[in-house]
């Protein structure tokens, strides 16, 4: 684990003794098993060992945007009502919480001693609160499991091949399960190395490539034009590259093609959302057609028991070829 900016890295092992001393602050705060705990923080190694040590302690994380405003943050810290929200951020972020009568922990590295072994918990007991994006109406808590965030990383690790000599490059949001699953959490998991940024820039993404040997990122279709507007000789070195993904929203077919000839790399898309825990669907070496967003992958069921099904309007399934509504069927 490192920051882009080279101001800091850890190791396993003193990642893992952070964890255990963030645990022990928590705790001394009155977190308990089942809890929740709020997370609201930029892209920091503060905020990823706030998630492990939330779910070292056997409690929930709520990880909730940082770009939000005060009336939506609000809403939402009511709604998940946790025990403490731990925060980088001043203003409208510690006025959120205290209207919503949340204690503030500011982000940082106690000085305590660290915790004992993790609390054990169920496949079934709650690790997450997502919250979705809000689009069609107010946002809403999905809760996730730790045998669903579990069964996922195993997809990642079985689909993209993640080991020890991965280096993930994130500069999308942490808060995002995409920013954290399969950037973070699988990478480690693998034993590999996680570099972290503040946020994208795309001479800054070149820069830091020159010293650092990328095996993965994942950027959103935004950011694609503003690497390929940099100059032939100012471009990041994907050389190095084994999985480069794209998401968010859809990539024009001739972004994609215009990328991958300049970077003579393919540029994976796939289809996700926060409810299943993140991308169910991928194109994996640039093979589904054009306009595809790639294969199911069955092992990806959030649940283990649910298959996708293309139904009409009143919820009866398609037959192939035909169009409709996507949904996620229990059995």
């Amino acid at each position: 684990m490192t920051r882009a900016d080279g101001t800091e890295t850890s190791s396993f092992t003193e990642l893992a003794g952070r964890i255990r001393r963030q645990a022990t602050w928590f705790a001394a705060h009155g977190v308990r098993p089942g809890d929740r705990v709020a997370i609201v923080q930029g892209n920091t190694v503060d905020h990823l060992v706030g998630w492990f040590a939330a779910n070292h302690l056997g409690a929930i994380v709520v990880d909730v945007s940082f770009l939000l405003g005060a009336g939506e943050l609000e809403r939402i810290l009511r709604d998940a009502a946790p025990t403490i929200l731990v925060t980088d951020r001043a203003g409208h972020v510690t006025d959120a919480a205290h209207a919503a009568g949340i204690p503030v922990l500011v982000a940082a590295e106690p000085a305590v001693e660290e915790s004992s072994a993790p609390v054990p918990r169920p496949p079934d007991a709650p690790a997450v609160i997502a919250y979705t994006s809000g689009t069609t109406g107010l946002p809403k808590g999905v809760v996730h499991t730790h045998g669903a965030i579990a069964r996922q990383i195993e997809l990642l690790h079985d689909v993209c091949g993640y080991d020890e000599t991965w280096l993930a490059y994130v500069a999308i949001p942490l808060f995002a399960l995409h920013g954290f699953l399969p950037q973070v959490a699988a990478p480690l998991l693998a034993g590999g190395t996680v570099l972290l940024d503040d946020k994208f820039e795309a001479g800054r993404l070149a820069e830091v490539s020159r010293r650092h040997p990328i095996s993965y990122t994942t950027l959103s279709s935004p950011m694609v034009p503003r690497l390929l507007a940099l100059g032939p000789d100012d471009r990041p070195d994907f050389s190095h590259a084994r999985l480069l993904s794209c998401g968010g929203s859809p990539l024009h077919l001739d972004v994609r093609h215009a990328f991958e000839r300049a970077f003579s790399v393919p540029l994976t898309q796939g289809y996700a959302c926060t409810e299943v825990l993140g991308a169910f669907v991928m194109d994996i070496g640039g093979v589904a057609p054009p306009g595809a967003a790639g294969r199911v992958y069955p092992s990806s069921r959030p649940d283990g028991g649910s298959v996708v099904r293309i139904v009409d309007d009143d919820h009866r399934p398609l037959a192939h070829g035909e169009r409709g509504e996507i949904v996620f069927h229990r059995e």
